[in-house]
């Protein structure tokens, strides 16, 4: 009931730009039709939540494959998902811009997708395991062959 004297303390941080360059693993040049998504996390089944928040400040241009993250703070991380035809959907992040810079460039090397098939067999006779689960979760295109490493395979 009143006029009350009230004082507001507000922290701001320096902001800059992130510069993201998409490009091919092995000829380093922009990956034709690569979609990029803002994420802000996952959901319990594993989907990219959208970060519209971040989504806004995001000027993309495909044909250079270049993306700019504006106006964002200093230390605040940012996640990214890259997908194109032909390529591995991609995970990235978390990006930061450094404190005390005004902007940061990332290189992100796009690699090939890939399609696991076959069935998983028990003993001598092969016969077919029932009720397996095999989870792949991705596969990481080495720097100079052409042989793809699965890095996480779990089989129940």
């Amino acid at each position: 009931p009143g006029d009350e004297d009230v004082e507001l303390f507000v922290e701001t941080r320096d902001r800059g730009t992130l510069e993201v360059l998409l490009v091919d693993w092995r000829t380093g040049r922009p990956v034709p039709g690569v979609k990029v998504l803002a994420m802000e996390g996952r959901n319990l089944r594993g989907e990219p939540l959208p970060a519209p928040d971040l989504t806004y400040r995001m000027q993309f241009d495909a044909d250079s494959g270049r993306l700019l993250i504006r106006d964002t703070e200093q230390e605040r991380p940012h996640w990214l998902q890259a997908s194109a035809p032909g390529y591995r959907t991609t995970d990235i992040g978390p990006l930061t811009l450094p404190a005390g810079e005004n902007s940061a460039k990332h290189v992100v090397h796009l690699g090939p997708g890939a399609t696991v098939t076959g069935r998983i067999v028990g003993g001598a006779d092969r016969t077919p395991v029932p009720g397996v689960l095999v989870e792949h979760k991705g596969l990481v295109p080495p720097r100079g062959n052409d042989h793809l490493i699965a890095y996480r395979t779990t089989l129940r």
